[in-house]
């Protein structure tokens, strides 16, 4: 510590002087590449994703939980496991959940309307075998039932579409499906119409994972997520036997891992 002014000033002077004797190079203290503190958590990770991969003909799909406080560093974990699982041919979908957002299934949708877009992009063979698949497992009434959530999937598949649509048509519903997401207009409180859009996305969730591909769905402050989100989550990851509205089972496996983060301080117990 410091007696005077004086002492500060003449502290100063030598630091200006000779620098070479209070600055070193620091160069080996590197914080920038992978966490610090984490290895379990990560270990446990990779543990999950390994898990999901090697079980994934008996439906071994996987939820985690990263719980904390805000700040604690939920997200750059996964965004870290997401790297790493990216390099091994793993799809990402990130869903980041608002409190202000009024329907956040939307949010939901929209994180996977991006990875189909990013797929239709480029002419990847890769992504061009997973969107063959994608339209050899689905059928057509349900891309079209799906566009309204996912509307990149009236770009990527004009020519299913127009089987049950007529261009105008198809006009019209790409128009009335932006005027219903902008309303947030889009959920419906028909239980048929819930269980089909639980199908569905059950279906184009299985079109998408492969044990080559798999596909890790991170879901960001889930503590703002709701019932609609949650039942459309647990139809993904409990409904294994895939049973159709029809009530006929539907063996298609998938292969994803669900991981999610919530802040435990604004939840109830």
């Amino acid at each position: 510590p410091f007696d005077s002014l004086d002492e500060v000033v003449e502290e100063v002077k030598q630091i200006l002087d000779r620098p070479d004797i209070f600055f070193h190079d620091v160069n080996w203290l590197d914080f920038s590449s992978g966490l610090i503190g984490r290895s379990e958590e990560m270990q446990r990770l990779h543990e999950e994703a390994a898990s999901v991969q090697m079980g994934a003909g008996e439906f071994e799909n996987r939820l985690v939980l990263l719980k904390g406080s805000p700040g604690a560093g939920k997200s750059y974990l996964a965004s870290n496991i997401q790297g790493e699982l990216s390099e091994s041919g793993w799809l990402y979908v990130h869903t980041k959940f608002d409190r202000f957002v009024r329907n956040p299934l939307l949010t939901i949708a929209s994180s996977f309307d991006e990875l189909l877009a990013s797929l239709g992009e480029g002419g990847d063979e890769e992504n061009l075998d997973i969107l063959e698949n994608l339209e050899a497992v689905m059928s057509t009434s349900a891309i079209a039932t799906l566009s309204e959530w996912l509307p990149s999937l009236r770009d990527l598949f004009p020519h299913l579409l127009r089987r049950v649509i007529s261009d105008e048509d198809l006009v019209s519903l790409a128009d009335d499906s932006q005027r219903r997401r902008r309303n947030n207009d889009m959920t419906s409180s028909s239980e048929s119409a819930q269980s089909r859009l639980h199908y569905i996305f059950r279906k184009l969730v299985s079109a998408l994972s492969s044990p080559e591909r798999p596909l890790l769905i991170f879901l960001d402050d889930l503590q703002w997520a709701d019932n609609s989100c949650l039942d459309l989550i647990s139809s993904l990851l409990m409904d294994f036997n895939h049973i159709n509205q029809f009530g006929i089972a539907d063996d298609t496996p998938q292969c994803f891992l669900v991981m999610g983060s919530y802040r435990d301080n604004e939840v109830d117990s």
